[in-house]
């Protein structure tokens, strides 16, 4: 930036946060130095916008002219330099709040801190020297919430780089700085409050919990309503997962395992460059590790086909994976073992129904009855139930429901339709959930069910065909539902709904009561999901919809599997754009169980198969193939798979005889 020239002995520097003042000279008229301001921000300006933004109340051209000229002629002879270029004026000179804006940009977050010493032209609009016009009065609200956000941004990036580094020291102090900004200007949002603590409890800051609940009730935001009663674990786990490469979550069904991680992801993401939630319930508890690696690099937005290539990926970054119900595949255990000994950077939370043997272990258990009473008066305020209840009915309610946060919810629509006595006694005479806590959620939701209109429990169990959720297209094309019943369903806390993804979901409690019911698919459904297969546009939506083609695609094999031929390309297409061979290969062996000597299905296997890096399968089935294919074109794919797979096995001889054959025939 170019210094402006000075009759000053000092360099001049325009300082803004805070005050006014211009550094190196005693010039101290407000009204053109905020004018430079404005200038400074803007790079270049027309006299005319100048003079209609700071002397909008003239009614006289010739005044606001002789204004301007009085401002520019000041500032000229305090040594600053405006310069003419036509009706524009422009100046060089430096400024903190400039030097702030490269500052952030360049990520250098302990400068910005330093230089923010109070807000943007502080007290100017209170002046009674000279009146801000309304035009002017807006830009400077802006700019000030503007730098306002830029240091909160970069405290909480400093805040949070000191608790990865355990420098508990630094924090009090940017603390209580940042505590003091005036709210009236930019105001923290219940998710940086949120924030805030989670580094507060994590760091063991007690200090200031008074100011933050004092924003909270300020912005009339329930204080910590976000994981009620999960506060301090959720700050133990944040710290421990920095410091430790793989931590577990374990815990009964139903006590808020999923909602934990949820609640975590956003906090991490901060402390790790890549963070990647696995709902590892979608995948069928049979999974190879072949299928888990499908998954992994599907939502990583990579190909790999072998574990190697999984951990050279991984070893170029701090990654984070939250692996939600491990359970699922506890066989698969040695392949989180083998991953982490070869990552250095990798760290693992998981979460599960029981202990598995990661580095650390903590046991999530029910709600306290403090935490369970405040979940349960939220719930109620939430579907507009105001009316008070008695606390003894309560505390014996929750008791039964053993405080689990699942429980609670679905047990909270009930009250619209019952009086507490008989939800009291619906609950004694069916549930012990002490005793049996999957058997008492079956239970729980079935009598959760049976208070739904019948159109609403029609939808609901309708539902259970999709797997590991659905859209609003797919439930509009295959079931044309209501959306009061959908609302009825979320509403109940039988279905959830994610804003982030537009997908609703069941919780896998509730997903694994709706597989044990009788849920007939129907023709509907499979020939949506398989319709999507073939466009390729629709192709990458599907990646959030595997397991629902696959359910689709195991309907129509026990129909009219024939009709599945049609598809074996848009497979292999699917394979190359999201890739996951392994998982289209699991679909292409449904089809050859079918038809065994159909030269397609085999060469489709055989490509597959390469792209598994499983090469010495490859010649068999290719040679079949050849030998049962009419068309030219298969006999071509099924010699192209065979050279490939020579090729790749370094059996070079072999490769150029078959490739040459294939030039020959084509």
């Amino acid at each position: 930036m170019t210094l402006a020239k000075s009759r000053y002995s000092l360099p001049m520097r325009l300082l803004t946060f805070g005050g006014l003042r211009l550094e190196g000279s005693d010039f101290r008229s407000e009204q053109p130095l905020v004018l430079l301001v404005y200038l400074l921000s803007k790079g270049t300006v027309s006299r005319t916008e100048l003079m209609e933004l700071f002397w909008p109340f003239q009614s006289h051209k010739t005044k606001r002219v002789k204004s301007l000229s009085d401002c520019l002629n000041r500032l000229a002879k305090a040594g600053v330099e405006i310069v003419k270029r036509g009706a524009n004026l422009s100046c060089a000179l430096e400024t903190d709040f400039l030097d702030l804006e490269d500052w952030f940009q360049d990520g250098k977050y302990q400068q910005v801190i330093s230089l923010y010493q109070g807000s943007f032209l502080h007290d100017i609009d209170s002046s009674k020297r000279w009146q801000l016009g309304e035009e002017l009065e807006e830009w400077l609200s802006v700019q000030r919430e503007g730098f306002q956000d830029k240091f909160v941004q970069a405290a909480f990036a400093v805040l949070e780089k000191h608790l990865s580094q355990n420098n508990y020291e630094a924090l009090a102090p940017l603390v209580k700085q940042l505590l003091a900004l005036p709210q009236g200007i930019r105001p923290f949002s219940s998710q940086e409050l949120s924030r805030l603590t989670m580094i507060l409890d994590a760091a063991g800051i007690h200090g200031f919990d008074a100011q933050v609940k004092h924003l909270y009730e300020a912005q009339d935001l329930a204080f910590g309503n976000d994981l009620l009663g999960r506060q301090e674990i959720s700050a133990e786990l944040l710290k421990t997962i920095l410091a430790t490469h793989s931590v577990m979550v374990h815990g009964l069904a139903g006590v808020g395992k999923t909602r934990l991680l949820e609640h975590l992801q956003p906090h991490l993401e901060r402390f790790f460059e890549t963070v990647t939630f696995f709902r590892l319930a979608s995948l069928p508890s049979s999974a190879s590790e072949l299928d888990l690696l499908d998954a992994l690099s599907l939502q990583l937005g990579i190909k790999v086909s072998s574990r190697a290539l999984l951990i050279h990926h991984l070893g170029k970054t701090k990654q984070l994976f939250i692996l939600d119900n491990l359970e699922q595949l506890r066989h698969l255990d040695p392949f989180w073992d083998k991953l982490l000994a070869n990552c250095p950077q990798l760290h693992l939370l998981a979460s599960s129904r029981i202990k598995h043997d990661f580095a650390v272990s903590y046991e999530l258990l029910p709600l306290s009855k403090e935490a369970g009473f405040s979940l349960l008066e939220l719930e109620l305020k939430r579907l507009g139930l105001r009316y008070a209840l008695p606390a003894e009915d309560l505390k014996t309610i929750l008791e039964l429901l053993g405080y689990l946060p699942l429980a609670i919810k679905l047990i909270v629509p009930w009250f619209k339709v019952l009086p507490v006595t008989e939800i009291y006694a619906r609950l004694s005479q069916n549930l012990d959930l002490l005793v049996d806590r999957q058997l008492a959620f079956e239970q729980l939701i079935d009598d959760s069910t049976a208070l739904l209109s019948q159109e609403d429990q029609d939808l609901f169990h309708q539902l259970a065909v999709f797997r590991a959720g659905f859209d609003f297209d797919a439930l509009q094309a295959i079931f044309s539902a209501k959306q009061r019943s959908l609302r009825t369903l979320v509403e109940s806390s039988l279905l959830g709904f994610s804003l982030e993804t537009g997908r609703y979901l069941f919780h896998p409690l509730i997903q694994l009561y709706l597989d044990s019911q009788e849920n007939p698919m129907g023709e509907t459904y499979s020939r949506y999901y398989l319709d999507l297969l073939r466009r390729k546009e629709a192709r990458q939506k599907l990646s959030l919809d595997l397991a629902n083609l696959e359910a689709a695609w195991e309907f129509q094999l026990g129909h009219q599997a024939e009709k599945l031929l049609v598809y074996l390309d848009d497979l292999r297409q699917l394979a190359d754009e999201l890739s996951n061979p392994a998982y289209c290969l699991r679909l292409a062996q449904g089809v050859y169980g079918h038809f065994p000597n159909e030269p397609q299905v085999l060469v489709l296997i055989a490509w597959l198969k390469l792209r598994l890096g499983q090469y010495n399968e490859v010649r068999a089935i290719t040679e079949k193939a050849n030998k049962l294919a009419k068309s030219l074109e298969v006999k071509l794919s099924a010699l192209n798979a065979l050279g490939a797979s020579f090729d790749l096995e370094a059996k070079f001889s072999a490769a150029k005889d078959t490739f040459l054959k294939t030039y020959s025939l084509a």
